[in-house]
């Protein structure tokens, strides 16, 4: 009489579970890593930051107490050629009494940045020059100019001062006055300011208006042919009347394909306007 020997083994079912489980794990870990991989370089781009600050900070007394230039400050602290691991961004002031200076890892999504400046704390972020530069001084209009949807009797730039030397874009209703969403701003160059798409970006505007109202930032973005590429608009703030106010919108990375935008006040509603009425824009 011959006997079979009883094989055992795992089911379809019981081999489907354990791969699952495996795979969750597997994710996990790789969460964990990623995460700790990530604080390893914001820790590291951190103190890269924190060294090359007080670098600048220690160069200042033993030099007049100013700050190095930016042709020469890479080689004035001693700095390493950038790398996408490491990429510096240093801006000083005209009169070298304030500095800027950042890290910034270019290999991570979004970029890990950390920065330093004169007041001698490490922040997270990336040190800019700002993009353009509005109208100074008063009575020098430069590369810019006015722009309103509206039209208007006196659409154009005056000495009306915005912050004592910077000067202001009026736009002056003509008899009825305006509707809401009108844009009124300042355009660089005639046509608008450079920017880079995938970098991010935080618009402002400075407004001012004989009427009180409410009023937001909006950002133009176009590509290179002056198609639009996406429009970003900030919170609705009320602006007095007569009173310098600044628009902004939320930190926000450029769309795709963008190479220039237009930076505008937009009065959204609030005041009934009339011939003579007026709206300032200037301190972009």
């Amino acid at each position: 009489m011959k006997r079979w020997a009883k094989k055992s083994g795992f089911t379809i079912v019981e081999l489907l579970i354990v791969i699952v489980v495996i795979a969750i794990l597997a994710a996990i870990t790789i969460v964990a890593y990623t995460g700790i991989q990530n604080r390893a370089k914001a820790s590291a781009i951190s103190a890269s930051a924190a060294q090359a600050g007080q670098k600048v900070l220690a160069f200042g007394p033993q030099n007049s107490d100013v700050y190095p230039t930016a042709a020469s400050f890479r080689a004035d602290l001693g700095l390493a050629a950038d790398t996408p691991q490491a990429t510096y961004d240093y801006y000083v002031s005209t009169d070298r009494k304030s500095f800027c200076v950042s890290v910034t890892d270019t290999t991570t999504t979004p970029y890990t940045a950390y920065a330093m400046t004169q007041q001698g704390q490490t922040v997270a972020g990336r040190c800019v020059e700002n993009l353009a530069k509005p109208p100074y001084p008063a009575g020098g209009q430069g590369s810019w100019t006015g722009y309103n949807s509206a039209g208007g009797s006196n659409a154009s730039i005056t000495n009306s001062a915005f912050d004592g030397a910077r000067e202001a874009y009026r736009w002056t209703a003509s008899s009825a006055g305006f509707a809401t969403t009108t844009n009124i701003g300042l355009e660089y160059q005639g046509s608008a300011i450079p920017v880079q798409a995938g970098e991010i970006y935080s618009p402002s505007i400075h407004v001012r208006a004989s009427k009180a109202g409410n009023y937001r930032v909006i950002s133009m973005y176009r590509n290179s042919s002056g198609s639009g590429t996406g429009d970003v608009y900030g919170p609705t703030v009320a602006v007095p009347a007569n009173t310098w106010t600044k628009l902004s919108t939320a930190e926000h990375t450029a769309p795709g394909g963008t190479d220039r935008t237009s930076i505008r006040a937009q009065y959204v509603n609030g005041t009934s306007w009339s011939s003579g009425d007026w709206i300032e824009v200037s301190g972009v």
